[in-house]
């Protein structure tokens, strides 16, 4: 066999999980319940981004119609196209709405409420958002209009959640009114033109123009615009059971004219009468799929394809056809080709590296789509998949228990989340079934004078006649009966039963063994026991070792051998007596072995060849149970109950319990908590794949695709194994670099991930720690991760103390730290803390990442009435990434009465700068917040400066100071951030809406202030109205999006202003008046001995 490659990297999977069609969302859903590997690689924010970028065309996921219904009036309704529906029809038909328009994955709706007005909404299905808009003011009542929904960033890119426009174009007796509404401005602008005859409306989004075009030629029903592939604008019409389509192209003279380019026979494509063909009319249209709709007045919808010329009936309703398509994150005019598929071997290894000891991932994986069932379902790849894993693995244990009303019955205790037999298998019309043996993946029972063996995975069972015996007791075993066999995957094939019986009418020991391809019982084998032995068989399992099979015979204390090349008994006696009986089980080296239990200790036996060429029994191991702090008090109550072969660790029973103790690790789990009859443990190991479980895996529970899989008994707790704690023969050593790539994809938001990795072997922390793995590392993540935030708060017995609010399980300083110096945050930026200490006039830069500690005296400046400082890397062009303990500065700006001065810090010269000032008339006080950097400028809001609140601006590079307006007034002082384009930023609270401003150079060349966008609070936070008005902007999080919104009723949220999604990070009744956010990576070169355990995150 050959070696199996290395393991594949996340980046591997995600290139596999890209490929699935894009017209069916389930695909997806059910790739993610996989395994958790797989689930967190769809899940990263990045992969829906590189999904809809491969696919480019965004999927066709249904269309939408307006129907009347007798008592609900006219209601819409979704035809979906795919069994995965984006909405479910309830939760169109509680709404009473009219479908206007769809478009970009929006829906545009009008609806009548109680007093018949009107009002609109534009829905987004599948992000859930819904607003409201109002129609504009005309001078005059239209007597018809029309809107269209449209989003606003097609070119940029658009999705989910984004801007959108509503175009509004309406007519009175005179004129044409068209008015564009903005989500981002919430505002209408409009435009007026007058015409008396029946056009098309053209109207130009960039330079906001409005045009008539002629139609073609007269119609007795409407005509449909439609995109052609080339983007001119197409029209369809229906006259006399043709369907003309026309393009509208620049002929030679370079003027636009109607050019009819096709012309269809819809009597020769539809199948309905020719009468019916003439009413057909065009009721919709999917761009970039290039399907039409056609409708007919009773109420039948077909499409047609133009490409094929295709026809297929959808369905019969009233059409006003919407077709609902997904957008993409690229330019709605570019459709890309389709993907390359993956060949079938690349899937092949991908899913070879799913667990075998959680059986359920095969059979996520197979429901994941048609191509990857055909790969598992290869009889091939079954075999490929347990040559590559070798061991078979542990899927859970069998025992005899009593049950009131049933008697005696089985039992199995699964340690995974597919379990091959659940308990009810167990139970129907097996009620006095009783195990005897459990071996190669068959199941030994007997019931009255018959056996039965069942192979749960192929799912099926032979059932024989006992052997004609005079006896009480029985020791018996199931095996393959292929000579050679590994037993990975022999399910099906032909086996033996071996069944000692002592003779009480002829006083002999028996042995007779059972061919399923003779189907019938050999000649019995014979010994004269002796030595006064009784007849009673250790219920326990026997073991099978090399060509021989061992039981116990509980009452003389000893052990009987079956041969099965000689087909001869012999008896053999144990080492030593033990009161609660011996265990048989094979060793490593396939030999027999014996445990016993005497007073605390466990006694480990070997039978092998001594110096002298006898057989014997050697003690080679004595494990002391009273000194495993595991086993507290209980050992003098185990019994011996079981062994698993080739994982390492033997079952012991309490009678009402069992455990499993490894025999490596020393280390003891509870297994189940049932009754064991006569402490029997039967281990189950088995390989588990869709070839055999085909159409009868159980399914699995607590799932959102419920309907695709399947509902098990959930796993014991804790679980019993996984694949890391098996003795199972280990997989080649993956080299460092692959390992290096694998370890790179850890997320650096959750930095113990890291330091767990390093802990995992000597290799890994080897890659870890290289100096160069946290440089690769940096690069790779690009962005440092947000750790958590700081500010400033008081609390009784401290007077002022800092407090930390982490997001991660790794706090880079425990609170003792802040709690035990009465600092002060002054600013923290590129992962440096600048703090003022208690009673001194003296700051202290603070690097929590490395432990560095720099003290700086404040400048020797006039004196102030006020102070803000701020501290930031000073290495020109560097990203942030990893600039721990290199140069930094720290500016220091102060105000008096009459003027602003600025001085600047160098930790290379450990001097302060000259310091600069500009004049001002009462100029007072800094806001508490910090400032904003954006290039080489530093930003401070709510200077007073004589009779208005302004902006001091600094620039490092000219070292130069001047003051600037601030767009508006608000009651909360505003906040000044950067923008992702790297201008300057402000974000203020009016009422309960969050103003975002942007400065920008008009097309005079001026600097001026843009409002580019108004959130409405009151509809986000989850807070008392009473709140609402006194709701502030206390932090911005840079390069992350995040801005931190701080209530009266001492409570913070991070705002994403990308999705807007709101969360509540910290509610400890403190004041948040200023936030400053710390971000930074924290790789094990710099957490080197010093990251504390993971703590749940406040």
């Amino acid at each position: 066999m050959a070696t199996p490659p290395p393991d594949l990297i996340v980046d591997a999977i995600a290139e596999i999980l890209l490929r699935p069609p894009s017209d069916d969302p389930a695909w997806l859903a059910r790739a993610a319940v996989v395994s958790t590997v797989w689930r967190r690689v769809v899940s990263e924010p990045h992969f829906p981004r590189r999904y809809r970028e491969f696919h480019g065309t965004p999927p066709l996921l249904g269309f939408l119609v307006n129907t009347p219904r007798s008592g609900y009036g006219p209601i819409p309704s979704f035809v979906p196209t795919m069994a995965a529906s984006p909405f479910p029809h309830q939760a169109l038909k509680d709404k009473n709405w009219w479908i206007v328009d769809c478009r970009h994955g929006h829906i545009l709706v009008e609806e009548y409420d109680a007093d018949d007005s009107l009002r609109y909404f534009v829905w987004d299905p599948i992000a859930g958002d819904l607003e409201e808009f109002l129609i504009p003011d005309l001078p005059s009542d239209p007597v018809a209009y029309t809107l269209a929904v449209l989003c606003a960033r097609a070119v940029a890119g658009c999705n989910h959640g984004g801007p959108f426009l509503v175009i509004f174009l309406a007519t009175d007796y005179s004129n044409v009114h068209l008015c564009v509404y903005s989500s981002e401005t919430r505002a209408w602008v409009c435009r007026v033109r007058y015409e008396d005859k029946f056009a098309i409306a053209k109207y130009e989004l960039g330079n906001h123009s409005l045009s008539m075009i002629d139609l073609p030629d007269d119609y007795k029903t409407y005509p449909f615009l439609m995109p052609n592939e080339d983007g001119s604008l197409g029209l369809a019409v229906n006259k006399d059971a043709r369907l003309y389509l026309r393009s509208r192209t620049v002929n030679t003279q370079g003027i636009d004219e109607w050019i009819q380019w096709r012309v269809i026979e819809l009597d020769k494509l539809l199948t309905i009468c020719k009468s019916c063909c003439n009413d057909a009319y065009v009721s919709g249209f999917v761009e970039d799929v290039g399907f039409m709709y056609l409708s007919i007045d009773n109420n039948a919808v077909f499409t047609f394809e133009l490409k094929s010329g295709r026809v297929t009936k959808t369905v019969s309703l009233i059409p006003a056809i919407n077709p609902l398509l997904n957008p993409r994150s690229v330019g709605h005019e570019r459709a890309m080709a389709p993907p390359p598929d993956l060949i079938d071997d690349a899937i092949t290894e991908i899913l070879l590296r799913l667990p075998p000891d959680d059986p359920a991932c095969l059979f996520c994986a197979a429901v994941v789509c048609k191509l990857w069932r055909r790969v598992l379902f290869d009889p091939a790849f079954s075999r490929r998949y347990r040559e590559f894993h070798r061991t078979p693995p542990l899927l859970g244990l069998l025992h005899n228990t009593f049950r009131q009303g049933y008697g005696s019955i089985p039992r199995f205790v699964p340690s995974t989340a597919a379990s091959p037999f659940p308990q009810k298998a167990l139970l129907d019309g097996r009620r006095c079934w009783w195990i005897a043996d459990c071996r190669h993946g068959r199941v030994l029972a007997t019931e009255n004078d018959n056996c039965i063996v069942w192979d749960p995975i192929a799912g099926y069972w032979e059932e024989l006649r006992r052997p004609k015996i005079s006896c009480s007791t029985y020791s018996a075993a199931v095996l393959c009966a292929v000579a050679g066999c590994s037993h990975r995957g022999c399910h099906g094939g032909p086996f033996h039963i071996i069944f000692v019986y002592y003779d009480i009418h002829r006083t002999v020991m028996n042995a007779c063994v059972y061919s399923s391809e003779a189907r019938d019982w050999g000649t019995p084998a014979s010994i004269q026991p002796g030595g006064g032995c009784g007849y009673g068989f250790d219920m326990r399992p026997g073991a099978l070792s090399r060509d021989a099979y061992y039981c116990n015979i509980a009452d003389c204390k000893r052990i009987v051998m079956y041969e099965f090349g000689s087909h001869s008994l012999s008896m053999i006696d144990p080492p030593a007596f033990y009161v609660t009986g011996t265990l048989l089980m094979p060793k490593e080296d396939g030999g027999l072995g014996l445990a016993g239990i005497k007073g605390s200790k466990l006694y480990l036996w070997s039978r092998m060849l001594n110096p002298e060429g006898i057989i014997g029994w050697m003690q080679w191991r004595v494990i002391e149970l009273d000194k495993l702090p595991s086993f507290g008090i209980f050992f003098n109550g185990f019994i011996l109950g079981g062994f698993a072969e080739n994982m390492g660790f033997i079952y012991m029973t309490t009678g009402n319990a069992i455990y499993r103790f490894e025999l490596k690790s020393g280390r003891l789990m509870k297994e189940s908590e049932t009754w064991v009859h006569f402490a029997a443990v039967f281990p189950f190991i088995s390989f588990y794949t869709p070839d055999y479980a085909s159409g009868k895996l159980p399914l699995l529970a607590n799932t959102k695709l419920g309907a695709l899989l399947p509902a098990v008994n959930p796993p014991p707790k804790p679980s019993i194994l996984t694949s890391h704690d098996r003795a199972m023969a280990a997989p080649p050593d993956l080299i460092d670099e692959a390992i290096g790539e694998i370890l790179l994809h850890l997320p650096p938001d959750e930095p113990a991930c890291l330091v767990r990795a390093a802990v995992v072997c000597k290799l890994w922390r080897r890659v870890l720690f290289d100096p160069g793995f946290p440089r690769l590392y940096r690069e790779f993540h690009r962005t440092p991760p947000l750790l958590g935030f700081l500010h400033n708060t008081f609390r009784d017995g401290y007077g002022r103390i800092p407090r930390f609010v982490l997001k991660t399980a790794a706090n880079p300083f425990p609170q003792q730290v802040l709690e035990e110096n009465n600092w002060w945050i002054g600013d923290c930026r590129h992962g440096r803390v600048l703090v003022q200490q208690p009673l001194k006039i003296e700051y202290m830069m603070w690097d929590p990442i490395t432990g560095n500690r720099e003290e700086l005296r404040r400048p020797k400046t006039e004196p102030y009435l006020y102070h803000t400082v701020a501290v930031l890397c000073a290495v020109a062009g560097c990203n942030h990434g990893g600039c721990h303990g290199g140069p930094f500065l720290v500016i220091f700006m102060s105000t008096d009465s009459h003027s602003v001065r600025v001085c600047v810090y160098s930790s290379m010269t450990r001097a302060w700068g000259m310091s600069l000032s500009v004049p001002g008339n009462g100029c007072l006080g800094f806001d508490l917040k910090r400032g904003a950097l954006t290039s080489d400028n530093i930003y401070y809001c709510n200077v007073r400066y004589g009779d208005k609140f302004v902006i001091a601006k600094y620039q490092l590079g000219s070292h130069s100071l001047s003051m600037m307006d601030q767009p508006d007034n608000y009651k909360m002082f505003p906040l000044l951030m950067p923008n992702e384009d790297g201008s300057l930023g402000l974000a203020g609270i009016k009422g309960t809406s969050l103003c975002l401003w942007s400065r920008k150079v008009n097309t005079e060349g001026i600097d001026e202030w843009i409002q580019w966008r108004v959130i409405e609070l009151d509809k986000l936070l989850p807070t008392d109205k009473y709140y609402y008005n006194k709701v502030y902007v206390s932090g911005f999080a840079e390069d992350v999006g995040f801005i931190y919104l701080s209530t009266a009723d001492y409570v913070v949220f991070t705002f994403e202003l990308k999705s807007g999604r709101v969360d509540k990070v910290s509610e400890l009744g403190e004041h948040y008046t200023a936030v400053f956010p710390f971000m930074s990576f924290y790789t094990p070169d710099y957490a080197n001995g010093k990251l504390p355990s993971p703590v749940k995150a406040q």
